[in-house]
């Protein structure tokens, strides 16, 4: 329900969005698709968002939503920032600057990710190495927390890319009568083959880090003849929106993120088994309703999202089980006492 009042903007960089609040008071984040692929960012925000909370993560509600171009109001005092880095009061041009971003149906109604502010105070993000020095409670260095480090398989799964510390934030907050930090995942946008205006580095997403020294020595070395497997990397024919995603040539244990992660650079075979568990629980069921909540206009498009993401699940298990030990959390017993 509108009004929406606009507190802040970013009309430029990758991803441009506002902060608004809406008429019962709550504060969201907008963020919007930009031209290439449209609807491919926010529904990726939205069913990532769902998919690591369903595997055990903390994640903003985010929600697709529809709305005119005159819901926004702007607040006095709402400021934005140039390319130049100078602050200025938000005006109209501004909000239509970014509104040219957003998916249009043809209805006139635009489409946005809408992502509601977290409770508590914000600290900023947590990092994959090292502690916190301000939480008593983070007593194990990042690198080698399981939850972090097996979280690669799950970023490799949606091909979850920018899984940069900013993408992270850590929230003081307060529950009943205890006090204390807890640790959320965000921004999916760039999962299901997000693609660059360079072609050639968007084949390499999930194959190789943005700027990856040991493949530019090889490559050097070799004069380029290496074969690599982006290579054999070819635009989706089915559904054109997600690029390079498929589970063609998908090879969980050699998949890599834009940045070298410190934690996933120490996931062992435990921390791999013990997200493999948890991704095979993903049923397609399960699977189908998460991709509804992105609303994709073309049932084609979130049919193919959902029988890839089966496949890709299913390849994890098949690499993972079937070279280690598929047990956990069983017993021995005895059927008849005594023998």
């Amino acid at each position: 329900e509108g009004p929406w009042t606009v507190g802040a903007a970013k009309p430029n960089g990758a991803n441009p969005g506002f902060f608004i609040k809406a008429a019962d008071g709550r504060r969201y984040l907008l963020k919007f698709d930009g031209p290439q692929q449209p609807q491919r960012a926010t529904a990726a925000d939205i069913i990532g968002s769902r998919i690591y909370h369903a595997a055990g993560y903390f994640a903003p509600c985010k929600q697709i939503v529809y709305f005119k171009r005159d819901v926004f109001r702007i607040s006095p005092k709402a400021t934005t920032t140039d390319v130049y880095g100078e602050k200025h009061l938000i005006k109209k041009e501004d909000i239509e600057t970014v509104l040219s971003m957003a998916f249009s149906l043809k209805n006139g109604l635009l489409r946005a990710a809408a992502s509601q502010f977290l409770p508590g105070k914000p600290l900023g993000p947590f990092r994959y190495e090292g502690t916190r020095s301000d939480d008593p409670n983070d007593i194990i260095p990042h690198q080698n927390r399981r939850e972090l480090r097996g979280a690669r398989l799950l970023a490799a799964w949606i091909n979850h890319a920018d899984t940069r510390e900013q993408n992270s934030l850590d929230v003081w907050v307060k529950d009943g009568g205890r006090n204390y930090i807890r640790h959320y995942y965000l921004d999916f946008g760039d999962s299901f083959g997000g693609r660059w205006s360079s072609d050639a580095m968007s084949r390499r997403i999930g194959h190789s880090y943005y700027f990856d020294i040991g493949h530019v020595g090889q490559d050097f070395l070799t004069l380029g003849l290496l074969p690599r497997p982006w290579f054999r990397a070819k635009l989706n024919s089915e559904a054109e929106i997600f690029a390079y995603f498929s589970a063609d040539n998908f090879v969980p244990s050699k998949w890599l993120g834009g940045y070298g992660n410190p934690a996933f650079m120490e996931m062992v075979h435990d921390d791999a088994l013990w997200m493999v568990r948890i991704i095979s629980r993903f049923t397609d069921k399960q699977l189908r309703a998460m991709v509804a909540q992105g609303k994709l206009t073309n049932p084609r498009d979130a049919e193919y999202l959902v029988r890839t993401l089966a496949r890709r699940r299913d390849i994890i298990v098949r690499e993972y089980l079937k070279q280690y030990s598929p047990l956990a959390r069983f017993r021995l017993v005895r059927r008849t006492p005594g023998k």
